[in-house]
């Protein structure tokens, strides 16, 4: 103990020492807010309650208004333990709570209001409820309307599918829509007269929760929240990165005083927070102040100033520059030192987010060999630094994944893990069964087990393949000329050709190419014609057939097979397609194209391969061939009549294959705009790729007994493509509806009754019908067969209130309680039979007549029979008189006139067995079988089963726009020193493999820690750290800190950034979820350029906005085969925005984008060609699995969207094209009045006053300096009106204050403009180059569809002639024009790179041209779809991080081969680097270019440079202190200001 003291004592005697010499501490605090005001986190509680389970919504909301409580404390805790209540676990609670932390409902109660403000804005009363066209706010007039209401008809608004229904919504009444809140004098009496209604079969009643102003309770929670200031939002991260000062980028007239004050006087407005707030979670140099502060609060100040002292001692360290070998081995460094932390996650965090103050040390760290060789096997199988992430088997996306996300999946697992556990399971199956993985994306398989599939090469037995290897470890590593040489059949093609079509010749000489170079593919052909079932898209295509060769072929090649082979059949073959004409020679961007063969072509190959194969004394080949070309040839039809009932017995189609069981037809191939062989050559990559995964994770491996068989797994034995094809045909399926209330089903198994089944299903159909009966009969056929080894049946009787004869005895076979197993004999004959009556029957195949007669007359079970039939289809909202539900799948027959067969049934099931079923059969039957008590009766453990099924379905269905993950449990596994597990949930699991030097690491990590500290029953984390090895250059160079929810209610949320280096220039950045718009709302200081150590208040503060939530999606053209609508026009109508935006669709997958605020807006197709040539055909939700479509307006032009989350909303629009409008192009009106011949009939009209636009963008306060006298240099010199648009993204607050008052002065207008980078876009994560990404990349989405043309100016640019000379210049059709590079400064000759090397090759005597000054014509450059040329290309190459090293600039020059640059006359950009001074006099404008050669600050080379300059400053600035000083004089306390 006195040790303890004597160091405590000795501390504290530093922390004397040090105050006084110690500057004031230095922390960086950000917040973010909302767009809107703080909303009642009671609603929000009920918001989140019907998003995740609404049984617990009226729960929660009836706790809510009973409640009374006193202070924000008590509401606090009274929320709290009202959630727990409703939500009925622990688990479920503690989700909810980290949910109402993070405000995550905040959206949807805001949404609720915006509605409520529509729909009942202008009535009275704190209860408002919308009913048969009226609203009433007072409860007794609501009652009043209710007793006169219609129970008829439903009249008045109608609801939504999200809203809050207290009992099941009935289509044919009316609905009664209150908005009113739990907490309010008038809910309770309310509630109570539409609940009471609602029992009564009266109305639907709906609750939208809303608070209006001054209605809540005083002694009640409802106001909790809400105030009148905007939301303060966790969930987003604050990056400062040390900033590269190679050229001086700082203002140097922002000097602060001594006082400590901002150059406009203003005092700073940090956010107030408690002693020693900023110490929290600290350990520096192995003191933990969060600790010593908690300990000793009294010494706070001491304790921050020896805090201080050691952080600058650490950076002293910290600055010694790293070499080449210190750098090299950071990662497994970085790795070891987490993997011996006590808290490894913790530590995680710590290194990820301070990394360029822990650099050094770490660089010391003697490295253990048994790590390093852990890292370099874990390499083996996954790339160095590889990155990936899932929750429960799904993947997530690393770089766009965040809290609100990953809370929303977790609260929906938690709720599937309850609603599995209703079924008797137990923890470790439920666990078991969420982490199974969807396979909604996987690929159609068909068995290629067939007579007619007869292989004529194998891979494991043919003696061309005899010197190759079995070793599957080949798989690991790239493989010379593309196909390991591995002695295995893992690569099996069948192909199904017609030999009348031209595409078969060119794929059998693909196969005859194959079979030549020994590409390890085992191969079979099946030559057929006449099947009758190809696809009528292809008539539609005008594919070509020649007939009169196709016959005579098809037969001589069946023949040949039948009678010598398969290897002979494929020679005969592959001499016809050999013999073809060229009609185009190959070319290395073409293979060759032939015409088709010719009747004597493949008479001479007829003959050929039989005088090879065929006895001299048999007959005589040309005779036979005569034959084969005659109406009628007896020797192959019977061969043929085979082949052909095979192929149709498959359900396959000519011009089709099967790999690996694979299925793909020529449609698939157009589809993709190429051709049946292309498509099976890409197939073949694709599964190469397979191969080497599954090689990878040892599922493939020697121990393999049978290699075909094991490629080809989950197969069906027919193609049945709207049941097996689920991406064209996408499945339905429903949550069980609780066996309790259908009990009065039985079911019909064959075999032993005991046997339990995994499969169960239930046919929808009129018994007393021949439709029903069918239907019935296949399915009874089913069970009765191998393929229905597994399966169950019953029947839900549909459209009927009294079961007629045959009903009643199939009900009476089901239901008969001995000889069971003859039930689906029975059922057979009953259902083929019209002669025998059902007692007939009954007495023949063995059931007992006396329990068969009993049954048959029971009316009270008959009546149940009917009545739980109603109850099954109403529970599964079926307006369908003929279904098939398979274990939660309903498969509606409606469109095929209720017909099924048998083999339909049997590949349904196959399906859903593959699927899932098999898989959860074996876990439940275990787990559930396992028990010694109860017994459980096999029936029910049957239905267990299936319940289990259709609940993980509809799990699956949820999450399928995710794909799945590869199982990283051999890595896991395997990883010891380099992996760590944290939390002991069993409902989540997580799992991730992390560079711990990457910003991924950065970002992920706390929210790691942050799911493992508040959910540490529900989550368990796996982590496998994957450095880089050999790095060449730090990894990370940025501080990052992660706004984590707070603990109560009552706090915000709030960044606290300490611990970085004072001395350095730190430019800040934001990272916040992906489907948020944020710009910079209050700051003082340029947080482009921060410097610590000039700064005198111990707090940076600033403030982000979250100003929009956006809408993207995708839109395609149904009558183009859903090809993107590129060029599509669309408005959003939103009234809390002054100016409606809108977009335009990309041709880069149909991609649009519209900023929006939470609240019911109107989205439009822009009138004009995107409203006369579409309509809106179909708008889904993708966010929201099984989302029923948008309502679209009757005009076809309109749909209503509810943007009510964080997530945003994400669609997918399909349009139609109006009659007449089949081959229109939106774009086509932009081409012709674009054209270099329409141009000039523009030029000719231009005003004499027309309006000129400039762009322009700039960062941090020395570049807004230069883009003030850029403007005023503009306003010098042009007489016609300008209007301004500037990126807002990066502009200070102090920026965007100063704007209108400088507009005011020199007479212009100006507009902020902002676009999101799209998430499937290669992203830049240096700030510079996003700057300079924008500047090209998002041309024809940024501004207003109105804008027909725009000038770029960079900021840092003096305009010295009248800018409508370049306004009206003429581009010559071109989109947009620059300058090319000066070339007479023989200084700058060694840096021109484009006169040498890639650059003169590419540019084959273009010009390079610089990106300072631009012209563009916005309506050209969209109607030629420059922008999406211009994003493909920027896609594929920034991905090589060696190329666009200037982005904005090489970009559109390495374009101009595509898209064509128009070279503006060189007096438009001189600059001194690269200009000679003999061309100054003539300059139009003066670029302050970055010299290479010598580096000069930017204001020493204005002030030298341009003669102007100083003046301009002078004047700018001057007029800026005027503002300024007006700030200070009208506003004593000032908001937070740059």
């Amino acid at each position: 103990m006195w040790r303890r003291r004597r160091v405590v004592a000795f501390v504290f005697a530093l922390c004397a020492a040090c105050v006084s010499e110690s500057n004031a501490a230095r922390s960086v605090e950000v917040a973010l807010s909302a767009g809107w005001n703080s909303t009642s986190i009671s609603l929000e509680a009920l918001a989140y309650a019907l998003d995740v389970d609404r049984d617990a919504f009226w729960t929660l909301a009836r706790s809510l208004d009973e409640g009374v409580r006193d202070s924000k404390t008590e509401c606090d805790g009274f929320i709290d333990e009202a959630s727990r209540r409703a939500h009925g676990s622990a688990a479920s609670a503690r989700a909810a709570g980290l949910a109402r932390g993070l405000r995550v409902a905040s959206p949807r109660v805001a949404a609720t209001r915006d509605q409520a403000e529509t729909d009942v804005g202008t009535s009275d009363g704190c209860c408002r409820v919308m009913y048969e066209g009226e609203t009433y706010g007072e409860v007794e007039a609501l009652g009043r309307a209710i007793e006169g209401g219609t129970t008829e008809g439903a009249r008045g608004r109608r609801a939504e599918p999200r809203d809050a229904f207290w009992r099941d919504e009935n289509v044919n009444i009316s609905t009664a829509i209150a908005y009113a809140a739990p907490g309010t004098t008038c809910f309770a009496q309310m509630h109570e007269i539409l609940a009471g209604a609602s029992d009564a079969g009266r109305l639907n009643y709906v609750l939208r929760p809303t608070l209006f102003d001054g209605c809540a309770r005083d002694d009640g929670c409802a106001a909790l929240g809400q105030t009148g200031d905007n939301l303060r939002l966790a969930g987003f991260g604050v990056e400062l990165a040390v900033k590269n000062m190679e050229y001086k980028a700082i203002d140097d007239s922002k000097v602060k005083t001594d006082g400590g004050e901002s150059e406009d006087g203003s005092d700073d407005e940090a956010t107030t927070v408690s002693p020693g707030a900023e110490l929290k979670d600290e350990s520096v140099l192995g003191f933990n102040f969060a600790k010593l502060s908690e300990t000793y609060p009294d010494h706070v100040e001491g304790l921050r100033s020896f805090r201080d002292e050691l952080v600058g001692k650490a950076q002293l360290s910290s600055d010694a520059p790293l070499k080449l070998w210190d750098i090299g081995n950071l990662g497994l460094q970085a790795t070891q030192r987490i993997a011996l932390a006590d808290d490894p996650l913790r530590e995680l965090v710590e290194l990820s987010q301070n990394f360029p103050s822990l650099a050094n040390g770490l660089s010391r760290m003697k490295l253990n060999s048994t790590l390093v060789n852990e890292v370099k096997g874990n390499h083996k199988m996954v790339y160095p630094g590889g990155l990936v992430m899932s929750l429960n088997g799904e993947n997530l996306e690393l770089d766009t994944i965040d809290i609100y996300t990953l809370t929303d999946i977790i609260s929906k697992e938690i709720q599937h893990s309850q609603t599995l556990s209703r079924l008797g399971l137990s923890e470790s199956a439920v666990s078991r069964l969420l982490r199974l993985p969807g396979r909604s994306g996987a690929s159609v398989k068909v068995n290629m087990t067939s007579d007619s599939i007869i292989f004529f090469n194998d891979v494991e037995k043919d003696l061309k393949y005899k010197r190759w290897s079995k070793n599957l470890g080949q798989l690991r590593f790239q493989a010379q000329g593309g196909f390991h040489r591995v002695k295995y059949n893992m690569y099996n093609l069948a192909v199904f050709l017609d030999p009348s079509k031209p595409s078969t010749w060119d794929v059998i000489g693909m196969m005859a190419h194959f079979q030549q170079s020994t590409v390890p593919v085992r191969m079979a052909q099946v030559v057929v014609t006449k099947l009758g079932n190809e696809d009528p898209e292809l008539k539609v295509l005008g594919e070509r057939v020649y007939p009169d060769v196709g016959e005579p072929v098809m037969r001589a090649a069946n023949y040949i097979l039948q009678q010598y082979g398969a290897v002979a059949q494929h020679e005969f073959l592959a001499a016809i397609a050999a013999s073809r004409r060229p009609h185009q020679d190959s070319s290395p961007w073409a293979p060759p194209m032939y015409y088709p063969p010719s009747v004597s072509m493949a008479r001479a190959a007829f003959v050929k391969t039989l005088n090879k194969y065929a006895d001299d004394s048999e007959f005589e080949a040309d005779e036979l061939f005569d034959e084969f070309e005659s109406s009628d040839s007896p020797k192959a039809d019977k061969y043929v009549d085979a082949v052909r009932a095979h192929v149709l017995g498959k359900g396959l189609t000519t011009q089709s294959f099967l790999l690996n069981g694979e299925y793909g037809d020529e449609m698939m191939a157009f589809r993709g705009q190429a051709t049946l062989d292309q498509l099976i050559v890409h197939s073949l990559r694709q599964e190469m790729s397979r191969m080497q995964r599954l090689a990878f994770t040892d599922e493939l491996t020697e121990a393999t007994k049978n290699m075909a068989e094991f490629v080809q797994q989950g197969a069906t034995t027919k193609y049945v493509p709207w049941i097996v094809d689920t991406q064209k045909f996408p499945p339905v399926y429903h949550a069980p509806i609780p066996f309790a209330s259908i009990d009065a089903l039985e079911y019909v198994q064959h075999g032993d009754i005991d046997v339990v089944k995994a499969m169960s299903l239930v046919v929808v159909a009129d018994g007393d019908t021949d439709l029903g009966a069918a239907m019935i009969a296949a399915a009874v056929s089913h069970v009765s067969s191998h393929a229905g080894r597994n399966s169950r049946v019953t029947v839900v009787h549909s459209g009927v209130n009294v079961l007629g004869e045959r009903a009643r005895a199939i009900q009476a076979a089901l239901h008969v309680p001995t000889r069971r197993t003859k039930i689906a004999k029975f059922l057979e004959e009953l259902l083929s039979s019209r002669e025998a009556s059902a007692e007939e029957i009954a007495e023949r195949v063995g059931l007992n007549a006396d329990d068969f007669n009993r049954v048959s007359n029971d009316e009270k079970l008959m009546v149940d029979v009917v009545q739980h039939s109603k109850r099954f289809l109403s529970y599964h909202r079926m307006n369908s008189h003929c279904a098939i539900v398979a274990n939660g799948r309903v498969l509606d027959l409606t469109e095929r006139k209720c017909t099924i067969d048998v083999t339909d049934i049997d590949a349904l099931v196959e399906v859903e067995m593959a699927q899932r079923s098999t898989y959860i059969f074996d876990v439940v039957s275990t787990e559930m079988l396992g028990k010694s008590e109860p017994i459980i009766e096999p029936k029910l453990l049957s239905q267990a089963i299936s319940d289990a099924a259709a609940l993980v379905a509809v799990k699956q269905k949820k999450a399928s726009n995710k794909r799945t993950v590869e199982s990283l449990d051999k890595l896991i596994a395997q990883a010891k020193s380099t992996a760590f597990v944290a939390g002991t949930g069993t409902i989540v699991q997580i799992e991730a493999v992390l560079d711990p030097l990457s910003k991924e690491a950065q970002r992920v990590a706390p929210v790691l820690a942050l799911l493992r500290d508040r959910l540490p029953d529900e989550v368990t984390i796996r982590v496998v750290l994957n450095p880089r090895a050999a790095l060449q250059d730090l990894p990370l160079k940025s501080y990052y800190r992660y706004a984590l929810p707070p603990a109560t209610l009552d706090a915000d949320p709030l960044v606290v950034i300490t611990n970085v280096p004072t001395h350095k220039t730190l430019t800040t950045h934001v990272d916040f979820p992906e489907p948020w718009m944020v710009t910079t709302h209050k700051a003082k200081y340029d947080l482009d350029n921060l410097i610590l150590k000039d700064i005198k208040e111990k707090v940076v503060s600033a403030e982000y906005r979250l100003e929009s939530i956006l809408i993207t999606g995708h839109v395609s053209d149904v009558d183009k085969d859903q090809t993107p609508a590129r060029g599509t026009q669309l408005i959003l109508e939103d009234k809390n925005t002054a100016v409606n935006p809108g977009t335009i669709v990309m041709s880069n997958l149909g991609y649009f984008q519209l900023p929006s605020s939470p609240g019911r807006h109107r989205l439009s197709l822009r009138a004009g060609a995107s409203a006369d040539i579409f309509a809106f055909k179909e708008v889904h939700d993708l966010l929201v699995a099984d989302s029923e479509k948008l309502r679209v307006s009757d005009d076809e032009l309109s749909i209503d969207v509810l943007v009510d989350s964080f997530a945003g909303l994400r669609l997918d629009i399909s349009l139609k094209r109006r009659a007449g409008m089949e081959t229109a192009d939106v774009l086509d009106a932009g081409l012709s009045s674009t054209s270099p011949s329409g141009w000039l009939s523009k030029v000719l009209k231009k005003k004499s006053n027309e309006r000129i636009h400039i762009f322009s963008v700039a960062s941090g306060h020395l570049y807004e300096r230069f883009l003030k006298i850029m403007m005023a240099s503009v306003k010098r010199s042009t007489k016609n009106p300008v209007k301004f648009w500037f990126i807002k993204n990066w502009l200070s607050p102090s920026f965007k204050d100063f704007l209108p008052h400088m507009a005011e002065k020199y007479d212009f207008e100006y507009e902020l403009v902002s676009y999101k980078w799209p998430t499937w876009l290669n992203k830049q994560t240096e700030k510079q180059r996003i700057i300079w990404a924008y500047k090209i990349l998002f041309l024809d989405v940024l501004f207003p569809l109105e804008l027909n043309k725009v000038i770029f100016v960079d900021a840092d640019q003096i305009v010295r002639a009248d800018m409508s000379e370049l306004w009206n210049m003429n581009l010559h059709g071109a989109p947009y024009g620059y300058t090319p590079m000066c070339d007479n400064n023989k200084e700058m000759e060694g840096f021109r790179f484009w006169k040498q090397g890639f650059w003169q090759t590419h540019l084959r005597g273009k010009p390079y041209h610089i990106s300072a000054l631009y012209v563009v014509d916005l309506d050209r450059f969209r109607a030629v779809a420059a922008g999406d040329r211009l994003r493909v290309m920027y896609d594929s190459l920034s991905r090589d991080p060696g190329s666009l090293a200037n982005l904005d600039q090489d970009l559109p020059n390495y374009a101009q081969h595509d898209v064509p640059i128009f070279s503006l006359p060189m007096p438009w950009l001189w600059c001194e680097s690269w200009c000679g001074n003999e061309t100054k006099a003539a300059a139009k404008t003066i670029d302050l270019c970055n010299n290479p050669l010598t580096k000069e600050p930017k204001l020493e080379g204005a002030r030298r440079i341009v003669a102007e300059w100083p003046e301009l400053d002078a004047e700018v600035r001057a007029f800026t202190e005027v503002v300024e000083h007006g700030w200070r004089a009208s506003e004593p306390t000032v908001k937070d200001e740059l």
